[in-house]
Order: C-alpha cells, then sequence, then structure tokens
C-alpha cells in the first residue's frame, strides 16, 4: 500500500521549477551564511561591494539576515510548490521579483544575468499549460466514506431539510 499526501502527482514542469528554485534557494542561504560569517568574525575590518556601496559589521550582518530570510522564503515556497498550493506560485514569482531586484542592485553582470535567467526559466515552467492544469481545483467526488469504510453514493441536489 503506498502512501501519498495528494491525490495529484506533480508533473515534470513542477519538478524542475522546484529543482531550479532549490538550486536557487540554497545558493542564497549559502551566500547570506558566508556574508553573515564574514560580518561576525571581522567586525568592520571586514566587507563586501554591493553596488555603490560597502557593507561590513552591523550593516552587513543585517544585509545578510534580510538574504537568509529571503533564502528561507524561497525554500518554504518550494515545499508548497510541491504540495500544488496555488498560492506558492504567486508566492514564488514574488521572491524572485524581490530576488532579481536586489540583484540588480548589486551591480554584478554575471549575477545578474544568472538571476535574471533562472527567474524566466522557474516562472515560465509554474506557468505552462502543463503546470496549470496541475494547478486546476479537483471536481467534488459523488462518493463518500461512512464510519464503517464502505463507499454511500451522494444524492445530487439534495436537500436535507
Amino acid at each position: 500500500m503506498s502512501f501519498k499526501f495528494s491525490s495529484k502527482t506533480i508533473p515534470s514542469t513542477i519538478a524542475w521549477a522546484r529543482g531550479l528554485a532549490i538550486i536557487q534557494g540554497v545558493l542564497i542561504l549559502y551566500s547570506a551564511l558566508y556574508s553573515l560569517a564574514l560580518g561576525l568574525l571581522f567586525g568592520n575590518s571586514g566587507s563586501l561591494v554591493y553596488g555603490a556601496l560597502t557593507l561590513s559589521g552591523t550593516g552587513l550582518i543585517v544585509a545578510s539576515l534580510v538574504q537568509a530570510a529571503l533564502g528561507a522564503c524561497f525554500i518554504l515556497l518550494i515545499v508548497q510548490l510541491g504540495r500544488l498550493s496555488p498560492a506558492s506560485r504567486i508566492g514564488i514569482v514574488i521572491a524572485e521579483v524581490v530576488y532579481a531586484g536586489l540583484t540588480l542592485a548589486s551591480g554584478s553582470i554575471l549575477n545578474e544575468a544568472i538571476t535574471g535567467l533562472m527567474a524566466i526559466a522557474i516562472v515560465g515552467l509554474i506557468f505552462v499549460p502543463q503546470s496549470q492544469i496541475a494547478f486546476a481545483p479537483t471536481p467534488a467526488s459523488s462518493v463518500a466514506t461512512d464510519l464503517t469504510g464502505s463507499d454511500v453514493p451522494i444524492a445530487e441536489n439534495s436537500d436535507p431539510t
């Protein structure tokens, strides 16, 4: 007997989107942990260039905590995407936009290109027709199960009064 949390199977487009989002979420968390360690271990003597700013000390710690929160948000949204939660698609789009905005502010052209391509791929895979079908609500069953475990048909248009 197999046990499943949902009756729907995850299409390959969602599986690919989850894989890319996992890679992106892990890279975000890794980068945040690196920045946090740099800020905590070296204080004001250790700094990172972020666009036109040079962050060090408390500023670097705050920026890395914001980045870690975004990475954790990605991971939670990936779990919800695996459960085919409709809100997870909107959440991933919002998280991708926020992360793309932070990446554009950093000024690194290679980082901007990679982030942009991954965001386009993830959002595109989530909204292709095959994925849209997976997120569609399932029709209610016309059979219910009573306390003994027997299937009982549900009468259509029945008024309980």
